[in-house]
């Protein structure tokens, strides 16, 4: 009978052994794995920070209206996006605003407004 205790025995440690081997692997891959991914974002944020520093700054870009809808221009006068947000949609203030050529500070500005107006 004691013969019978010794394998379950050993089969019982075999296996706790090789759970907790494999829970060691688990975790150094997972954790490899996260600091790839942590990598990845920070090298796409700094990507982003990149091109927004690139980006034109500091009032380079104008909301104005173009035919009844409002279109971005940048520094230059040069149409940088049409859009499909109508004048007449906005309120007053705004409308005001874009005839006399709205100010933009930056690009993600610009987004911001394009992402609030768009229908």
């Amino acid at each position: 009978m004691n013969h019978r205790f010794s394998r379950i025995g050993f089969f019982v440690f075999w296996l706790t052994m090789t759970v907790l081997m494999l829970g060691l692997v688990g975790l150094t891959f997972g954790k490899e794995k996260k600091e790839t991914q942590k990598s990845e974002a920070g090298q796409t944020v700094e990507a982003l920070q990149t091109t927004a520093s690139a980006a034109p700054t500091d009032e380079d870009f104008r909301l104005v209206e173009e035919n009844g809808y409002v279109t971005v221009v940048d520094h230059n006068g040069v149409v940088y996006e049409y859009t499909d947000i109508s004048l007449n949609h906005l309120p007053a203030v705004l409308q005001e605003e874009i005839r006399q050529g709205k100010p933009m500070s930056s690009i993600l500005e610009v987004y911001s407004f394009l992402e609030n107006y768009s229908s």
